[in-house]
């Protein structure tokens, strides 16, 4: 199953997915795909998602295409 999430809106600066839930995500055998600079508004950088095996997309586009189910703090 591939799960994703997009960058949120502004002002909202929460994400729902971290780079430690990533992990449990891929450890429990999913893909994840999020956006690119997905988690910047909090300090997490595109390479703390890649070192935990999540695929970083160009777009939000790209990430609702791949994904199976989608995480948001807000509705999309």
């Amino acid at each position: 199953m591939n799960v994703g999430s997009t960058k949120e809106t502004s002002p909202e600066k929460r994400i729902s997915i971290t780079p430690d839930t990533s992990k449990s995500y891929k450890n429990l055998g999913l893909n994840v795909f999020l956006e690119k600079g997905y988690g910047e508004s909090l300090g997490f950088s595109d390479k703390d998602y890649k070192d935990n095996g999540v695929e970083i997309l160009n777009n939000s586009d790209e990430v609702l295409s791949k994904s199976d189910l989608i995480c948001k703090v807000n509705f999309p």
